[in-house]
């Protein structure tokens, strides 16, 4: 297994043909493969899909991410390898989530968990990190929803250094939780990995500790120990006493 990284302290177009050639040679073997803020001169999304079908872990945070680009990852997501395949996506700080790939990003999230759907066609996606990626609250709530439709997705980040916007998602998705929780939603139709995104979801970075009334509303009949120590793990913020 690979774990590739690609540096920033050569140019991109030094780096270009090292990097095509090592996408080709290893391509197979990699697992994992960041691109962190690299300002990249060529395409590069379809030579990853093109060469590394055993991919399962993607950063392309802080990436000026060309519109052909966010295309070809829509594709393979839907109906390519990736789709099959790719269980982290890190997108933090990136200029994907523009005009029609948000939506096709939301409506895919929310299908791809589907009873309907055949578990080896179902979308392996656990995890999609978009902190810093600018969008309305009303594309926010939609992501929020995408999250409870989709039963396998364990965490989305939808953090921004705007500490206003980062409060208003954290009233909106209480709301949504007490709503939920009067439901009953959360006792019966939703899995413990679901359970744990909303806590994802509605963490700040300024948190020390999450309130002890939303833990209850999540986790009535779960033991508090547990909790504590599954919450810790899961959105790495420190858990208080409950």
């Amino acid at each position: 297994m690979v774990d590739m990284r690609c540096s920033l302290r050569a140019s991109a177009r030094k780096n270009g043909a090292v990097t095509m050639a090592l996408l080709t040679l290893l391509g197979r073997q990699i697992h994992s493969l960041g691109f962190d803020g690299f300002n990249l001169d060529f395409s590069i999304v379809p030579q990853i899909i093109q060469h590394c079908p055993n991919l399962q872990h993607l950063s392309l945070q802080g990436m000026d991410i060309p519109k052909s680009d966010a295309e070809a990852l829509l594709d393979a997501l839907q109906t390519g390898h990736l789709r099959k395949r790719l269980l982290t996506l890190n997108l933090n700080g990136s200029n994907l989530l523009r005009g029609s790939f948000l939506k096709q990003l939301t409506t895919m999230l929310k299908a791809g968990s589907s009873n309907s759907i055949r578990s080896e066609d179902r979308l392996a996606l656990r995890e999609l990190r978009l902190h810093g990626v600018e969008f309305s609250m009303e594309t926010t709530m939609a992501l929020a929803s995408a999250l409870l439709a989709n039963r396998d997705l364990q965490l989305i980040q939808l953090t921004t250094d705007d500490s206003y916007r980062n409060t208003n998602l954290y009233t909106l998705q209480n709301q949504k939780l007490r709503r939920v929780h009067d439901e009953q939603l959360l006792q019966h139709a939703l899995p413990m990995e679901a359970k744990l995104a909303f806590l994802s979801v509605v963490s700040l970075e300024s948190c020390t500790a999450l309130h002890r009334n939303l833990v209850t509303q999540i986790f009535q009949f779960v033991d508090s120990h547990d909790v504590c120590r599954v919450i810790a793990l899961t959105s790495n913020i420190n858990c208080g006493s409950y």
